[in-house]
């Protein structure tokens, strides 16, 4: 349907353009749209025929685009009479893109990667929709771009099995149900989840996909777990269309961070991909006797969920202030460098009268930590303090536990700098404080600012502007922009700074939604500009 990347935006084929789109059969045609469903619910779309006698019917395109690295050609089929598969040549034939195995009901995306097309100029897609065949096939959503764009199908589609919203489940066992959430935290704040109550051993759930569910390339099963009672290990046995039914899938052990309260672990299901899901059976805790919780259960390629060890967690910055000033000689102050790296408008500083000079910040609820997390913390550091330091109020290590003394950038002398320290010696432990002596043992004056935990750094230190443009919600939850962005990231957080999610966006709208009203807080970055707004979705 559309062409996108760093380039910016070449349109093909979509309910208004066509780009010179030539059929081959005499029947082949713009028709509408036979099955709208969550893949594709465009009105229209394109039909390769059944008229021509002779087999390799196609359908051309005629863009202007040259692939760069880690770009895909997707395009969505409709196959109701059940071709085999597809074909795709570029440039009448100079370069062949690859052949196409259909798998599944209803509409349906698939990709093939352009790494020996990287560089050459393609003015024409020939797309063979049935392979060698006659038969009529319904094409629509093609596009260049590095990751699929629909919210739906195999590429990068979440399909839920369970959750506040979707209860395609069966509970199998008269001891186990849905329940209240016993530990509703940032993870997971889901009113109600499934428990087996642990009074016999190999208790399940059942989920029936309906309609089937086919895997695909890259397809993982993701399930929350809150497991307070310790159990070792969970399971997953399926009912595959070809492998037959009760297949063993994995038998994961529980994260250590599900001890103290909700994570989010997966299971690959590469091995089985084309094969269609009728029954999914999970045994929280595989063949003991123990209660567990679970909730939050789909199928995507990767986590669609803000929490584990992928989350963002702010105790401050302009929006999140939850901090607790210790010292007298410390306070919230005026930004003294809002420059593009750093604009917000407030930073703490320890206004170097005395030694040890310190803020602690008391998360609420604990926080739990992951695997991979780090603290990031921003510094600028006119007056060249040498080292920062870090302790923390720990559930199992203890109180005032020590983590590190890392030495201050270089670059923070001059301007704001991002530092972090490495966390997962202590995964799975909950803090309940932080202490940052931001000039370790010196009596010298420090900024600092953004204070996070998580995986990796949402900022950037190349940043050479403020992010001022118009942006709103519309009604539907999708973030909206003034001007077409290119490659601008946007984290979306909740009030409580937990991130909804995280998205690339070329074009002047998100894909993704927010899907609760209530005020969010957005950080916006691209090479040019950073910035956070507050906005309200009702």
């Amino acid at each position: 349907l559309f062409f996108l990347d760093t380039h910016g935006q070449t349109y093909v084929y979509n309910e208004s353009t066509s780009s010179g789109m030539f059929f081959e059969s005499p029947n082949g045609a713009v028709v509408s749209n036979p099955l709208s469903d969550t893949v594709n619910s465009s009105a229209n779309c394109a039909f390769s025929g059944t008229d021509n006698p002779y087999p390799w019917l196609e359908i051309q395109y005629f863009p202007n685009y040259t692939p760069v690295t880690g770009d895909k050609l997707f395009f969505s089929v409709y196959n109701p009479n059940s071709s085999p598969g597809a074909q795709v040549q570029f440039n009448d034939g100079a370069y062949f893109g690859g052949n196409i195995t259909y798998s599944g009901s209803g509409w349906q995306e698939y990709s093939i990667t352009l790494d020996d097309e990287i560089g050459n100029t393609l003015t024409k897609i020939t797309l063979y929709p049935t392979e060698g065949t006659s038969i009529g096939v319904y094409v629509d959503n093609i596009y260049f771009h590095t990751e699929s764009l629909l919210g739906g199908g195999p590429t990068s589609g979440v399909t839920y099995f369970f959750d506040d919203t979707v209860q395609n489940a069966t509970i199998w066992h008269s001891n186990g149900g849905e329940v209240t959430n016993p530990n509703s935290d940032g993870f997971n704040s889901s009113t109600t989840v499934i428990q087996n109550n642990g009074s016999a051993g190999w208790e399940e759930t059942q989920f029936f996909p309906s309609p089937s569910y086919t895997i695909q390339s890259g397809d993982k099963l993701f399930v929350s777990f809150y497991n307070p009672n310790g159990a070792s290990a969970w399971q997953v046995r399926m009912d595959l269309s070809t492998s037959g039914a009760f297949t063993w899938i994995g038998e994961p052990s529980h994260e250590t961070a599900a001890l103290t309260g909700w994570n989010e672990v997966s299971l690959d299901l590469s091995a089985y991909v084309g094969e269609d899901i009728s029954k999914i059976q999970i045994y929280p805790s595989a063949g003991q006797a123990i209660s567990v919780y679970y909730d939050n259960i789909y199928i995507s390629d990767s986590s669609d969920l803000g929490g584990g060890s992928s989350t963002t967690t702010y105790f401050f910055d302009d929006t999140v202030q939850n901090a607790t000033i210790w010292h007298s000689n410390g306070s919230e102050v005026s930004n003294p460098d809002s420059s593009g790296y750093n604009t917000s408008t407030t930073a703490i500083q320890n206004n170097g009268s005395g030694g040890w000079e310190e803020t602690q910040f008391f998360p609420s609820p604990s926080y739990t930590i992951q695997s991979g997390d780090k603290l990031f913390v921003s510094f600028y550091n006119p007056n060249g303090a040498s080292a920062w330091q870090v302790r923390m109020d720990l559930s199992t290590s203890g109180a005032f536990t020590w983590i590190g003394e890392p030495s201050h950038e270089t670059a923070a002398l001059t301007g704001w700098n991002e530092v972090s320290l490495d966390l997962s010696a202590y995964a799975g432990q909950d803090i309940s404080k932080i202490q940052i002596y931001p000039a370790a043992g010196q009596a010298i004056s420090v900024y600092y600012d953004i204070i996070y935990i998580s995986n990796s750094t949402v900022l950037s230190v190349d940043y050479v502007g403020v992010f001022n443009e118009i942006v709103f919600f519309d009604k539907m939850g999708h973030i909206n922009f003034s001007k077409a962005q290119t490659k601008t990231t946007v984290h979306v957080f909740d009030i409580q700074g937990r991130m909804i999610f995280k998205e690339i966006v070329t074009g002047k709208k998100s894909n993704i939604s927010v899907k609760d009203k209530g005020i969010y807080i957005l950080r916006i970055n691209n090479e040019n500009a950073v910035g956070v707004k507050k906005l309200l979705f009702n």
